[in-house]
């Protein structure tokens, strides 16, 4: 399943990211992306679901979006800290996430979130997935059967594979 984030003119289509997505009511809507990659485009008023035109936002970008168009930018050093206290105070519970979803293949999983892990615990087992959370205890790895939950303790070794 995808995690499109929509406003009256405008969809954010999540790419295993950290971001913020903000409607100004009589102005735009405004997204900032810290971590990860996010699809933007706008809609035609009467055909909210047909985009048309798409923006890729990459990490320390935004995007402003009003009746004019697409204004892109560079987060400044004050944006990435404000938006980095904001994803602190957040708790993993309420970020939003399939912990069930499957994917077919490993391309499947490197097109959703741009990257690919392979975690080698201190047992020698090796998981292969994406690292999409961690706290001080765990890691939160989405692999093709599903999201799952190791103790970061139990890690010998992460290798970015993509």
């Amino acid at each position: 399943e995808e995690f499109i984030v929509r406003s009256e003119n405008l969809s954010a289509e999540v790419r295993g990211t950290s971001f913020s997505f903000q409607n100004i009511p009589g102005q735009g809507t405004k997204v900032e992306v810290l971590e990860g990659r996010v699809a933007v485009s706008t809609h035609v008023e009467s055909q909210k679901s047909a985009p048309e035109g798409e923006q890729v936002i990459e990490p320390n970008q935004g995007i402003f979006v009003n009746q004019k168009g697409f204004v892109r930018s560079h987060l400044n050093d004050f944006e990435k800290n404000r938006l980095e206290t904001e994803f602190e105070k957040l708790p993993i519970e309420n970020i939003p996430r399939d912990k069930n979803r499957t994917y077919s293949n490993r391309q499947e999983l490197l097109t959703d979130f741009q990257r690919l892990e392979k975690i080698i615990l201190i047992n020698g087992k090796e998981i292969e997935g994406v690292i999409v959370d961690m706290d001080e205890k765990a890691m939160y790895i989405q692999t093709l059967e599903k999201e799952i939950v190791i103790q970061r303790e139990s890690v010998s070794e992460v290798i970015q594979l993509y």
